[in-house]
């Protein structure tokens, strides 16, 4: 359980937290992995914002891309903390970032690339993050794309065999 409706977190050890950014029926920011059910609680992005520690990274996920104009504002709001802004829908990511440069920002990669030229024209150059899905991670092309930084996702049991920046898991 995490926040503050949650209970306490251990941190220790721990560098930052990923969550996914939804917006609810009522026009909020709620951090929730699934679609968003009528009858659902959701914990309220900016309950998490006020309890998170600003010492760790906050990996905001977009889920649903009419989160990046309120999600702006939210990061405005509460500016004191480390942000890392990624999605699987590029171009939300890409137009937070356009209203954002200096947050960092990263594309979320989860099929294999079939041309590396086709992978690095999807990046945007002003982000700083590659983050792949476990399976699909390739330490030859992370290699040729040296300036950004890679983490992985859906890692089995902490698998830490690859040489990456960063890994994000269930398993703490």
């Amino acid at each position: 359980s995490v926040g503050p409706t949650g209970g306490i977190i251990a941190l220790a050890g721990v560098d930052g937290i990923e969550t996914d950014v939804r917006i609810d029926g009522e026009g909020r920011l709620v951090i929730k992995h699934d679609p968003i059910a009528d009858d659902s609680p959701n914990l309220l992005l900016e309950e998490f914002l006020e309890w998170a520690p600003s010492s760790i990274l906050l990996n905001l996920e977009i889920k649903d891309p009419r989160a990046v104009t309120p999600l702006v504002d939210m990061v405005n709001k509460h500016n004191d903390k480390q942000y890392l802004i990624s999605s699987f829908h590029h171009r939300a990511a890409w137009k937070f970032n356009k209203k954002m440069p200096d947050i960092e920002c990263g594309v979320i990669i989860s099929c294999f690339p079939l041309f590396f030229t086709l992978l690095e024209q999807m990046i945007p150059a002003t982000f700083s993050h590659i983050i792949w899905e476990y399976e699909m991670y390739d330490s030859h092309l992370a290699s040729k794309l040296h300036k950004y930084e890679h983490f992985l996702y859906n890692v089995p049991h902490n698998d830490i065999r690859h040489n990456v920046d960063g890994i994000i898991s269930d398993h703490v």
